[in-house]
């Protein structure tokens, strides 16, 4: 049987954080041993080949099987305010960031549905922030239209049992990294749209996942299930 490729060019980035908690004197920066999102991409870190976590795996096979010239890339950020930063969202038609956030239950996945516009906490190497991302901007950024219909076509796609996935709308008690980095990827959609807006360009998109930890000592069902859903966003 010929299997049908298509001729998708699209960039496609996918960000996974490093642990944050107890990483020891000096911080372990990029320990991965307890953020599902690390060891769904990464298993207990980076090593000479690459990613071989599970979802990595599974993502890395559909593309060559279906869209052999899409260009996939990934990347683990240690859980600082400054690493931000360092992400380069201009190169990338589709990012999607996975974090841990979701503390009671297994088997639920949230995708944030836009960010708040404000940043607190202590990251992983003891630096604080408590301000607004932006000063005057309104306390809530929306997704844009695209976004809007990628989570739309993910929502109605049937995860396996008991996996589920769930709308987060943007909340004043997620103000942690995860949200200000989607606060920030949400912002260079708004600059890329303005400077595309008399071009012909493919709009650009950008998620966050929030992942439950695994139940048990596996991280496939897991993958699985945030692969079903990766799918869902960007095919």
């Amino acid at each position: 049987m010929t299997i049908a490729k298509d001729f998708d060019t699209r960039r496609i980035l996918i960000t996974g954080f490093y642990d944050w908690r107890d990483l020891g004197t000096p911080p372990q920066q990029t320990r991965c041993r307890d953020n599902p999102s690390c060891r769904i991409l990464a298993k207990e870190g980076l090593g000479e080949r690459g990613y071989l976590g599970p979802l990595a795996q599974q993502l890395k096979d559909w593309k060559e099987t279906y869209k052999p010239q899409l260009k996939l890339e990934f990347a683990l950020l240690p859980v600082t305010w400054e690493a931000l930063g360092s992400i380069p969202r201009g190169e990338f038609d589709v990012i999607i960031h996975l974090g841990l956030g979701v503390y009671d239950s297994f088997h639920r996945i949230l995708v944030e549905d836009g960010a708040y516009n404000f940043r607190q906490g202590k990251d992983a190497i003891g630096v604080s922030r408590k301000e607004k991302i932006e000063a005057q901007a309104p306390t809530v950024l929306e997704a844009p239209s695209q976004v809007s219909k990628g989570i739309n076509r993910a929502l109605n796609v049937q995860l396996t049992k008991p996996f589920k996935l769930v709308r987060a709308k943007a909340r004043k008690d997620n103000v942690y990294l995860c949200n200000s980095t989607y606060y920030e990827a949400l912002q260079s959609l708004e600059i890329s749209s303005y400077n595309m807006k008399n071009s012909h360009s493919i709009k650009k998109e950008a998620y966050f996942l929030h992942l439950p930890h695994r139940e048990g000592d596996s991280d496939i069902a897991l993958a699985n299930a945030v692969f079903t859903v990766i799918k869902a966003l960007i095919d």
